[in-house]
């Protein structure tokens, strides 16, 4: 219960952490 508790306070969060990863290899600068 403790790791899903960490995963439900900010799901949408982690998301846009791997959209912005994704940018970042388009756009290095």
């Amino acid at each position: 219960m403790a790791p899903h508790d960490l995963v439900a306070p900010q799901p949408v969060e982690s998301e846009v952490i791997i959209e912005t990863r994704g940018l970042s290899r388009v756009y290095p600068a």
